[in-house]
């Protein structure tokens, strides 16, 4: 059976496998451009909630652009630590909760 692992473990286990990579500087123009991104993507599903009914399977569409922009942005916050994620599934959420606490 799967055992959850806590926030410490996990982030040291993106960290030990490699999937958090140190950078040497922070990019602000990538940071920058990063956040433009998940903006222009929010930016275009938004004409879709007008037009999608509740049982269409078109809200698969708006629910992957979502994670995407928070994938995004998780990884623009986490470079401000110097540290950019090869992992996006994982470790860039448990990088940017680890980096608040």
């Amino acid at each position: 059976m799967y055992k959850q692992k806590s926030l410490g473990e996990a982030y040291t286990q993106c960290e030990s496998e490699g999937f958090l990579i140190p950078q040497q500087k922070v990019d602000p123009m990538k940071v920058k451009t990063m956040l433009r991104l998940a903006k222009s993507d929010l930016d275009a599903i938004k004409p879709l909630f007008d037009t999608i009914t509740k049982e269409s399977m078109g809200w698969n569409i708006v629910y992957k652009t979502y994670y995407d922009a928070l994938r995004q942005l998780a990884a623009a916050f986490i470079r401000f630590d110097k540290v950019k994620s090869s992992n996006h599934n994982v470790c860039s959420p448990i990088s940017v909760k680890n980096t608040l606490n």
